[in-house]
């Protein structure tokens, strides 16, 4: 049979164990919830004018323009972004075009951009 101090050492441990969990689950939920909130925020830049550009590498680097020069964004922002303004794709594979327009962007060092393959972001190149 346990000591009662071993019982009372065990419970404090696990109910310790327990509240670790619970504010890591806490923090995880924080940083979801900014997240919507700074998505809510940049709402706005799906409500621009819809594109003149002429072409995909023309109206993607518009967009990351009209998104903003400080903003770190993803192929995926771009793209909703250029959908959202009107943009008519004729690209059978639209996300990949999309991709593929920021890279030669990026080569023409018209934007920069940083992290790796599918977690790039980008910005225009000031």
């Amino acid at each position: 049979m346990k000591q009662p101090q071993d019982r009372w050492t065990a419970n404090r441990s696990k109910l310790v164990s327990q509240i670790q969990e619970l504010e890591a689950r806490t923090s995880e939920l924080k940083e979801k919830l900014s997240f919507m909130d700074n998505l809510d925020g940049a709402n706005d830049f799906f409500r621009m004018v819809p594109s003149k550009a002429k072409g995909l590498k023309e109206a993607v680097l518009e967009s990351i323009q009209q998104i903003g020069t400080t903003e770190w964004v993803s192929a995926v922002d771009v793209r909703k972004h250029m959908l959202a303004s009107g943009f008519k794709s004729e690209s059978k594979y639209f996300p990949a075009s999309v991709m593929t327009s920021l890279i030669r962007l990026e080569v023409q060092e018209k934007v920069v951009s940083k992290g790796k393959e599918r977690a790039k972001r980008f910005k225009v190149k000031i």
